[in-house]
């Protein structure tokens, strides 16, 4: 009544009297409210000693407010000298009590050091709990503090604020705890702080768990709980958890195979910038697996991730656009990209490169530039690329049969066909190496049962020869007709003769006279200047049969 001035005059000194007596019968509120009125000298003279007098007494009881008072006027000496220290206790009872100011001023205090131990750490941790109560200030100066600490004052601090429940905080510590961070590296810990986040709905949590238990790091593998994590996190939105739930369903792991939702995860992921999930939507669409083949949507995923540095889509882009598939046929963007791979040592890229100078696609034609690729691309050991280095060693003014032939080796060895073919060649002919016809017979014998027809040619010829192998013309044939079946034109003749002589081979001038006339019509010169000769020894009844398995094989040709 007397300070509102209701029913009685206003007299805040009358104010006084009635807070005093109840103030010394313990009245918490009215302690408080004496103090107030001392420390600004309403209804009384201002007098700080009596302001910390009543303050304390109403802190004793727990009054955080008049803890918080009580701590200003300790700390700013409003009667006698500054006691920071006594400050601190006051502003840490009410900080505890969830008193913003008093947690500001008690985090500040322990930056600070003043008359209490610095502890950077737990400064972080009072500062923290103001954020929490949404103080723009105290996020302020927490951002000053970190830049102060060490790593291990910072992960410390987030350790104290995890165990004060802060949710961010228990996953930084656990990534900290993942990394060894400013504390020792302990997976089995960093996937408990991981579990205590995660179980709170944090969607990083929850994807650093998933990642634990796929890889078995500081918990049990278990695929299946790395797949629920997954999905918790990737629900939430979280791009990277996207990608490894759609990675989970289209390998089955701990989900069960099932394209369509590893399409649908991968995409969105894909949708919002992540290149692997970029590249592996963009396969999905090129091989219709979850969605149905889309080589034109492929090409989008891939040239979105190719951008993003993800190389394998750099490649799948720049073969795209090598062979027009769902794209206009580009070859200087192909080179492009496949330079841009080849620069930073990619092998394949290399290779491919290589063939587009020597072919002068999308760049200009150049055997030097081509020979560059093929040997960077060789001395990483592709097997096709050594023995194109080969082959070009065995062309134009510069040759050097000797290199050659060590390339066509290194590729032979990995069982490049092309070059055990070459291989044989070199030893066949004793160009660049000592002549060897064993040598020779048992690279064409490896090149021929790959199905090659000039090295099934050729071997049919030692064997025709006896070099290198014994003379057995039965094997002779056997290797010609592999070769004929290729249409291989000197092959075809060889056999036709075969047949005519009756050599490897029951005699049989229709047989004979069909294999001379392909050899011919595939414009074999000694097959066409022999086609008559043959033709005047046969009756008009063979000459009829012979021509009509002539039409009949070219007829299969043509089909196929």
């Amino acid at each position: 009544m007397f300070a509102a001035g209701k029913e009685v005059p206003k007299d805040f000194s009358k104010v006084v009297e009635w807070l005093r007596l109840a103030a010394n019968q313990t009245n918490v509120a009215a302690q408080f409210n004496l103090a107030v009125f001392y420390s600004q000298g309403v209804g009384v003279t201002q007098d700080f000693a009596e302001a910390v007098k009543w303050f304390r007494k109403a802190a004793e009881f727990g009054d955080r407010s008049a803890q918080y008072n009580l701590g200003v006027l300790l700390l700013n000496g409003a009667a006698g000298d500054p006691d920071p220290g006594e400050a601190g206790k006051w502003f840490r009872q009410a900080a505890a009590q969830g008193d913003l100011s008093s947690q500001i001023q008690f985090a500040q205090l322990l930056a600070a050091g003043r008359a209490i131990v610095a502890d950077l750490p737990e400064a972080y941790v009072w500062f923290s709990a103001a954020i929490d109560q949404s103080s723009k200030e105290a996020e302020n100066l927490r951002d000053d503090l970190l830049a102060r600490m060490t790593a291990t004052q910072i992960t410390e601090g987030r350790r104290r604020n995890a165990i004060r429940g802060a949710v961010e905080d228990q996953y930084q510590f656990g990534a900290a705890c993942a990394k060894g961070d400013g504390v020792k590296q302990d997976l089995a810990e960093a996937a408990k702080w991981f579990h205590e986040a995660a179980s709170k709905g944090h969607p990083e949590a929850q994807l650093r768990l998933g990642l634990a238990c796929a890889e078995g790091k500081g918990v049990p593998q278990d695929l299946a709980e790395a797949a629920r994590w997954f999905r918790l996190s990737a629900e939430q939105g979280h791009i990277v958890a996207q990608y490894h739930l759609g990675v989970a369903f289209a390998e089955g792991r701990g989900t069960g195979t099932n394209n369509v939702e590893a399409f649908k995860w991968l995409r969105k992921a894909a949708s919002q910038g992540v290149a692997a999930a970029q590249l592996r939507a963009g396969l999905m669409c090129l091989h219709g697996e979850g969605t149905a083949t889309n080589v034109t949507e492929a090409a989008h995923w891939f040239r979105l991730a190719a951008e993003r540095d993800e190389f394998a889509a750099q490649f799948q882009l720049a073969s795209l656009l090598a062979h027009g598939q769902g794209v206009k046929r580009d070859f200087a963007e192909a080179a492009k990209w496949f330079r841009h791979m080849a620069e930073r040592g990619d092998v394949v890229a290399q290779f491919n490169l290589a063939v587009l100078h020597e072919q002068g696609k999308g760049v200009p034609p150049s055997p030097d530039e081509a020979r560059i690729w093929y040997r960077k691309a060789a001395e990483q050991g592709h097997a096709k690329a050594q023995c194109q280095i080969g082959l070009l060693l065995t062309r134009g003014t510069a040759t050097n049969y000797y290199e050659a032939a060590q390339w066509f080796r290194k590729a032979a060895d990995q069982g490049e066909t092309p070059a055990q073919y070459n291989m044989g060649v070199l030893l066949d002919t004793g160009r660049g190496i000592k002549q060897d016809f064993v040598e020779a017979a048992k690279w064409y014998r490896r090149a021929a049962e790959s199905g090659h027809a000039v090295a099934q040619l050729n071997l049919g010829n030692l064997f025709e020869l006896g070099q290198g192998v014994s003379k057995e013309m039965a094997e002779a044939t056997k290797w010609y007709r592999k070769a004929a079946e290729q249409k291989e034109p000197k092959a075809e003749y060889a056999l036709g003769l075969c047949y005519v002589e009756g050599r490897g081979v029951a005699q049989d001038w229709v047989e004979g006279y069909k294999w001379i006339s392909l050899a011919a019509v595939h414009g074999h010169q000694p097959a066409i200047d022999s086609k008559a000769t043959i033709e005047n020894k046969l009756t008009p009844e063979q000459k009829a049969k012979g021509q009509e398995l002539v039409t009949s094989a070219l007829a299969k040709t043509k089909a196929n």
